[in-house]
């Protein structure tokens, strides 16, 4: 029993073991395996001054050495925080995995360069190709954007593959740079519209030797990658772990058609849980695809009244591809379900009553209503 450590975290008690807490390099090693002092509570648990909202995930990462992290971006970003006080490098790396640049959670948002010591950093040898476009600001700060180009347009397509900044200040009216492997390409060349949009990235991706594009990617799924730009469609393999890699190759190559088929492939034997309510606010506010949550009962003890003669999976497989479907449970409170979809909102519960051939059951007649009048909506 030496083993077990009580840690009041912010206020919150935690139990966990002194091999937990030690099993990675990082603060609670160095706590236990050097001499320096150690705070502790009147009930003698070791006190440290931080939000416990978190710790509970923290210790997860430590006892197995993953976590799975929520969909929401405000938590990973706290998680991070956390991780980083914790100096628990793997849990900050996997938070800065799961987490979308700026650039491409943000596609409508500029970054501007301010002064020169930034566009030399930013430009001198940078890892990823970087495009500058330089533009006038007038004296009253105003700045007359070219009318014929679609910058935003531009950002959005190609963010993921190019750094690109907004310089501003000159007088000789809009223009460009741009730096990869120490050269600079279309040295004050004018932007000349869409003629740019290909021919800026054909030449600022990295080529190797021969001459070929080359695309830090593992080319394990590319035929795949390759067939689905052919034709819209592919069969994916039935290896759930296959198809993981082939959506996060969709999503590095932008493909929203084959990241879609892939989630659709992913879940139709697997049922989705929400664990947390900033969870079901991240999925369902303003959500691309309609949003299905099915909220059941949950005892004290962690049992679940399920309902047996609905089949939750069955049901899965025949709406997944049109709608996002999850499960949230709850203390104290029957099935019923929420449907979210183009600023709309459905209510009701999961099951209604009526006579069946003579006998009373229960039936699911104004989901399935629910469900179809959420899918005939624009969204």
């Amino acid at each position: 029993m030496t083993d077990i450590v009580k840690l009041d975290v912010g206020g919150t008690v935690f139990k966990t073991s002194k091999s937990t807490l030690t099993k990675f390099d990082g603060f609670f090693r160095t706590m236990f395996e050097t001499p320096i002092p150690i705070t502790k509570d009147e009930s003698g648990a070791i006190f440290i001054d931080r939000d416990p909202k978190h710790f509970r995930l923290i210790l997860n990462f430590m006892r197995d050495g993953h976590v799975d992290l929520p969909n929401v971006s405000e938590d990973v970003k706290e998680i991070q925080k956390e991780a980083q006080y914790y100096l628990l490098e793997g849990l900050v790396e996997l938070c800065q995995k799961h987490q979308k640049p700026d650039e491409l959670e943000y596609p409508d948002k500029f970054r501007y360069i301010t002064s020169d010591e930034e566009m030399f950093d930013l430009t001198y040898m940078p890892k990823k190709p970087v495009i500058v476009f330089f533009g006038p600001m007038q004296s009253d700060g105003a700045i007359p954007y070219p009318a014929s180009v679609n910058l935003l347009e531009f950002q959005k397509n190609y963010a993921s593959k190019i750094d690109i900044f907004i310089r501003l200040g000159n007088d000789k009216g809009w223009y460009f740079k741009g730096y990869a492997n120490g050269r600079t390409f279309f040295k004050d060349s004018k932007y000349d519209g869409n003629i740019m949009y290909l021919e800026v990235v054909e030449e600022m991706v990295a080529r190797d030797d021969s001459g070929a594009i080359f695309i830090d990617r593992s080319p394990k799924h590319f035929d795949l990658i390759l067939n689905f730009l052919r034709d819209g469609h592919v069969v994916l393999p039935n290896v759930p772990e296959d198809v993981e890699e082939i959506q996060k190759e969709a999503e590095y190559y932008l493909l929203d058609g084959l990241v879609e088929l892939c989630k659709n492939n992913q879940y139709p034997n697997k049922l989705r849980f929400m664990k947390s309510y900033e969870e079901l606010m991240g999925l369902t506010y303003r959500p691309k695809k309609p949003v299905l949550v099915i909220f059941g009962p949950i005892s004290k003890h962690g049992n679940v009244n399920y309902q047996w003669d609905f089949n939750l999976l069955e049901f899965q497989r025949k709406y997944a591809s049109k709608v996002e479907i999850y499960i949230k449970l709850e203390n104290d409170i029957g099935w019923y379900y929420s449907g979210y979809v183009n600023k709309k909102q459905f209510t009701g519960n999961l099951f209604n009553k009526s006579i069946i051939g003579g006998v009373m059951q229960n039936h699911t007649k104004y989901l399935e209503e629910a469900v179809q009048q959420m899918i005939s909506l624009p969204h």
